[in-house]
């Protein structure tokens, strides 16, 4: 059996015949178009993430593709939906932050050798 509902100016309205209608009914009939987003959205993120890791470890073997950065893009594109892309992107953060401050930590040995 369906629920008539009616949209006026001052919200929306059960019809005179249909007794009273909760908030309940109303939320329960407009939830599943949000579940239903959610559900493509996390089916994109993980094929659109598995794409951009294929594309980035073929591009690991040629030598114009820059493969890591489709690696990082697909990995960020599905660390919200996936626990080992989610790790494997801290780990990439990580790993990017100590080099990050190996190559200042040698810069700045340079300096000091050159200065004296």
């Amino acid at each position: 059996m369906g629920l008539a509902v009616f949209v006026t100016r001052r919200g929306v309205m059960a019809p005179p015949w249909a007794g009273t209608v909760g908030p309940a009914c109303l939320q329960c009939a407009a939830g599943s178009t949000p579940a239903l987003k959610r559900k493509a959205l996390r089916w994109f993120r993980l094929t659109a993430g598995s794409a951009l890791l294929l594309l980035g470890f073929v591009g690991g073997f040629i030598p114009v593709l820059q493969g890591w950065v489709f690696v990082l893009a697909g990995l960020g594109l599905m660390a919200p939906e996936s626990r080992r892309a989610r790790r494997a992107l801290d780990w990439a953060r990580a790993r990017v932050k100590r080099d990050k401050a190996d190559v200042s930590s040698t810069a700045a040995s340079r300096e000091k050798t050159t200065d004296e």
